[in-house]
């Protein structure tokens, strides 16, 4: 993502958290939801990023087989439960739409950039492989899964096309907690704890 928008989304996400907090009614059931809503877009964020090898690897293993943004789409189920564990049914629409004006613009930039690095490897997985809604299936063929070498967009072979030197899809190794902990996606299970902990304070301490 671009470091710009990144910066963003995070001052953002603290900037509601405020207001969130201080309006959050959480009760038992609630937090229960909420968590049980929570936890498989934790899961999928964290295999998404055990696989994911950046500026060298076009992730195409694992969960991104499936769909093209698993790591957003994990935000998009944890942010719902943290929602949902407040209380604050009425605030769902406007998370969507804050959601959506942030990660729209992401997507794009990402996708840009990795077209230019991926050339046409990234090209045929993007019209292979939904945005957001996954495939049952795997949508890739295993000629192109086993592929370790990027397809030129008339460069020469290895190339972007423009005569600079990608590392193209690959498979291999599957998810690796190497790969877990280098993009820092405990950060994510931390800020789990940490917004549910919080909200359960206040259900015992401001009923």
């Amino acid at each position: 993502m671009n470091p710009s928008l990144r910066t963003q989304r995070l001052r953002l996400t603290w900037l509601l958290a405020i207001p969130f907090l201080a309006l959050a009614q959480p009760t038992p059931a609630y937090l229960i939801a909420g968590v049980l809503l929570s936890v498989p877009g934790l899961l999928l964020r964290g295999s998404a990023a055990g696989h994911i090898d950046k500026d060298r690897i076009l992730a195409v293993s694992g969960p991104f087989a499936h769909l093209r943004h698993p790591l957003y789409v994990g935000s998009f189920i944890l942010g719902i439960g943290l929602v949902v564990g407040g209380g604050l049914w009425f605030l769902l629409p406007l998370f969507v739409g804050i959601f959506s004006w942030i990660y729209a613009r992401a997507i794009k930039a990402e996708e840009e950039g990795l077209l230019a690095r991926f050339g046409l490897n990234f090209a045929e997985y993007r019209s292979a492989v939904p945005a957001f809604i996954p495939r049952l299936r795997p949508a890739i063929p295993h000629r192109w899964r086993a592929s370790t070498e990027p397809k030129a967009r008339g460069g020469h072979p290895g190339t972007n096309g423009i005569g600079s030197a990608t590392t193209g899809a690959s498979t291999e190794g599957g998810f690796q907690l190497h790969r877990f902990l280098q993009n820092r996606e405990w950060e994510a299970w931390l800020g789990m704890l940490l917004g549910f902990g919080l909200l359960a304070v206040k259900m015992i301490w401001a009923p």
